[in-house]
């Protein structure tokens, strides 16, 4: 994984995350949010959720768990195959403030949706790039690039 990718994925994550909390399982904690999203009446509501469970999280202090749960799952493979995913997350804190800001300011921007609707664009100028992303995988939303 090139040193660019993972900075951005750095970067992304310090835009999302989660891994699994109170001993559920994975599988369980993505039904449980694919459940939530499922109550979501429009894809509007459904990023808006997600961006509540994101900031929600970090509150929590559970910044690792965010970065597990919102990082794409091939990418998320390739950091923990290569042992960066600590380092990611440490890198993730140094922005945390900067990130929590663009995803406050993401909720209340005008979603930008691909033709299928499964990739999102918030224009938050304050954040590399000048947007947040989202993209939605086997029905739960990830961060992108």
């Amino acid at each position: 994984m090139s040193t660019i990718r993972v900075m951005v994925i750095g970067l992304l994550a310090f835009m999302f995350m989660i891994i699994g909390c109170g001993g559920n399982s994975s599988d369980e904690t993505a039904t449980a949010e694919t459940e939530t999203v499922a109550t979501a009446e429009t894809l509007e509501e459904e990023l808006l959720l997600t961006m509540d469970d994101v900031l929600a999280r970090i509150e929590k202090g559970e910044v690792k768990e965010m970065f597990v749960r919102y990082t794409p799952p091939e990418d998320l493979k390739r950091l923990q195959e290569n042992n960066q995913l600590d380092g990611a997350v440490s890198r993730f804190e140094i922005f945390k403030q900067q990130f929590i800001e663009a995803i406050k300011t993401a909720k209340t921007a005008e979603p930008q949706f691909n033709e299928d609707s499964t990739k999102v664009y918030y224009e938050v100028a304050e954040v590399p790039g000048g947007k947040v992303v989202f993209q939605k995988l086997d029905g739960l939303w990830y961060f992108s690039d």
